[in-house]
């Protein structure tokens, strides 16, 4: 059995909070959502409880990728952890932040947490480089970005401070079908706020299952989205059993505290009825590229297709990697296909476009030419522009894969891990 993770963990009660919120008006329609902006925080470099974390962590963002794939929308990742978690980091993350009236918001942290025999509220602050911020005004934070739907998730203690912290708790997940996925995440309106332990509770989870509460909100949504029609009141209904434990002989209690009200403003079609999704806006082809006509051409695609002729610009363990672009930002930025969707790196995160255009070319009339820190060689492809520059295609190796993606300024940026990835030695896609 494993060990549960001991009292040097965190300082208050878990937290998981959902929080769904929607301002428009009633008599109007809205249109469905656009794009999935997730905030994903994780102390993965935490000493006693960074094991766990890392778990949940991953699981966020398998669930975040496939969320987005699933319900066909746009995926915007923040991902913050290890090094990098500091409180100036997330202070930006959450002030930078802007969401249209149609799109999604979900923040995740996963790490310490404490409460204050003076706190009023019923959720924690959360621990982040030594320093407090509290996760009611996180909420309030976002709730006034005024997105369609936001689910706001912290999983740490909620103990009071002058006691010694246990364990934690919380995640989510990813699977299966579209219509489904579309009914949780897109469709889905109202609030929802859960702490995975109430007022004075630890919670629990060790180094191999992770969090329990995170555990078993996974294994709840993975039922629930195999259903003809799920519903987050199922899925909460499941997460909101009591947990307990042993632990040096002592039983613990872990109460999760839910929440809820959520609507959906569309019936889904059963499972194998898919729902055809909105037709996209019209738009003129995508115009960035220095194409010599006869070698090579783009060809339009979403969600996963890859056209005959698809040009193979890298690879990674078990799956080869098509060359792409995507219009993101005021640009159009060359990047590969990875699942459902054409992946870019930008402003330091790996952001998942579901419609985008695949380089269709005759490899005998390209090749891949050697170069580094901003070097551009003769005959280079312009695969994007963006605002001042245009932006070569480029690929690099980076863990055990060659990744394509766009030249800027000394560097080859592409997406991976939820991170915008900066390579100074790459190589440059050229015609012969």
């Amino acid at each position: 059995m494993a060990m549960l993770i001991g009292p040097a963990r965190r300082w208050a009660a878990t937290l998981f909070a959902a929080l769904l919120l929607v301002a428009l008006p009633a008599a109007v329609a809205p249109a469905l959502a656009q794009t999935l902006h997730a905030i994903i925080i994780a102390d993965t470099d935490d000493p006693s409880i960074g094991v766990s974390v890392q778990k949940d962590y991953d699981k966020n963002l398998a669930l975040m990728r496939a969320a987005a794939a699933g319900a066909g929308m746009t995926l915007d990742l923040k991902a913050i952890s290890g090094s990098q978690l500091t409180m100036s980091n997330v202070k930006a993350v959450l002030s930078n932040m802007t969401a249209g009236p149609n799109d999604t918001i979900v923040f995740y942290y996963s790490g310490h947490g404490y409460r204050l025999w003076a706190k009023t509220d019923k959720y924690p602050y959360l621990y982040i480089s030594q320093d407090g911020l509290d996760f009611n005004q996180v909420v309030s934070q976002l709730r006034n970005k005024k997105p369609r739907l936001l689910l706001a998730v912290t999983d740490s203690c909620n103990e009071y401070a002058d006691k010694r912290p246990e364990a934690r708790a919380f995640a989510m997940k990813r699977e299966v079908q579209q219509p489904n996925y579309r009914r949780l995440w897109l469709e889905a309106k109202g609030e929802i706020v859960i702490a995975s332990s109430s007022q004075g509770e630890f919670a629990w989870g060790d180094d191999t299952k992770g969090g329990y509460f995170t555990a078993r909100f996974h294994e709840a949504h993975d039922r629930e989205i195999l259903k003809p029609e799920p519903s987050w009141d199922s899925i909460l209904a499941s997460a909101k059993a009591a947990i307990t434990v042993s632990s040096g002989g002592t039983s613990y209690a872990q109460h999760p505290l839910i929440d809820a009200k959520v609507g959906y403003e569309t019936k889904v079609a059963t499972v194998g009825n898919p729902v055809t999704p909105p037709a996209a806006p019209v738009r003129p082809p995508l115009q960035p590229v220095s194409l010599p006509a006869a070698t090579l051409a783009w060809k339009p695609a979403a969600n996963g297709q890859i056209p005959p002729g698809a040009f193979v610009g890298g690879q990674e363990p078990g799956r080869q990697l098509v060359v792409c672009h995507a219009r993101y930002n005021n640009g159009v930025h060359p990047g590969k296909i990875v699942a459902r969707n054409c992946n870019i790196g930008w402003g330091g995160r790996e952001i998942l476009v579901p419609t985008y255009e695949v380089l269709v070319a005759d490899p005998q009339r390209l090749a891949w030419v050697a170069a580094a820190n901003g070097q551009i060689p003769k005959n280079a492809i312009v695969g994007g522009q963006e605002p001042g520059h245009s932006l070569a295609i480029c690929r690099a190796r980076y863990n055990n894969g060659v990744h394509p993606g766009k030249v800027v300024g000394r560097n080859c940026n592409f997406g991976w891990g939820g991170r915008e990835i900066l390579a100074p030695a790459y190589e440059v896609l050229v015609t012969r």
